[in-house]
């Protein structure tokens, strides 16, 4: 093979990688803060989260659940005692969902497991049902024993640090941060247009609402591309 040939192909693949690499940008990361018998919860999982999360945008972020919210945790001698905002039955519930997460491997069927949990009339006891309908056999009895186990609690022991920790502190619920950070206006719009806030969090990042990449990174793809085949010309210029 001619070394002209090879130092063109480097060049070209060179552009090529750098222009890939901007494409694959790390994906928008979406995390939700929630309680099992919180109606807001249960309206923004059922009527935003989920549906934009089953659409064509929905491969352009990934989805962190925390269930816990306005909860406390008590530490004693041998496990913890918690306090939920609904009363103890949404503290099971939010440690069934804990140990879904947990024990259910794919990440769309977490999702579809908690959106059918939410979307039944008592969520804390939707485990038969929603693992049923989902067609989910082989860890039910691995999330049944870890919800009524000391595994459910420390679950939701690290699910209060986390959220104990977020800054501003949580004082709504759901509590949504878009890749770590919290936007009160987020907050707020996402309870209606979370399409939207997601749409524009993308595009802050250089990505298409509709798919690709935004004109700028386009470009910028572009011009390595250019520069590339103009490295080869100036190597092969040399060696000629």
């Amino acid at each position: 093979m001619k070394l002209e040939t090879v130092l063109g192909a480097v060049a070209l693949l060179s552009a090529c990688v750098v222009g890939q690499a901007e494409v694959n940008e790390e994906k928008l990361k979406v995390s939700v803060y929630y309680e099992s018998l919180c109606p807001d919860s249960k309206r923004f999982i059922r009527t935003q989260l989920y549906p934009v999360k089953r659409s064509s945008l929905g491969d352009k972020f990934v989805v962190e659940l925390i269930p816990y919210g306005k909860a406390t945790t008590t530490p004693t001698s041998t496990s913890y005692e918690f306090s939920c905002q609904h009363g103890e039955n949404e503290c099971n519930g939010n440690k069934m969902h804990a140990c879904a997460l947990k024990y259910i491997n794919s990440t769309q069927v977490q999702l579809d497991f908690v959106h059918c949990s939410m979307s039944t009339r008592n969520p804390p006891q939707s485990l038969t049902e929603c693992a049923a309908k989902l067609d989910i056999v082989d860890p039910v009895e691995e999330i049944r024993t870890c919800a009524e186990g000391a595994e459910g609690s420390e679950l939701l022991a690290r699910n209060g640090v986390e959220t104990h920790a977020l800054r501003p502190k949580l004082y709504f619920v759901p509590w949504i941060t878009y890749n770590g950070v919290f936007s009160e206006e987020n907050l707020q719009n996402s309870q209606d247009s979370f399409k939207t806030v997601v749409c524009s969090e993308l595009k802050k990042n250089g990505h298409s609402c509709n798919g690709g990449i935004s004109l700028e990174n386009s470009a910028t793809t572009m011009r390595h591309l250019i520069l590339g085949i103009v490295i080869f010309q100036f190597c092969n210029k040399i060696l000629s």
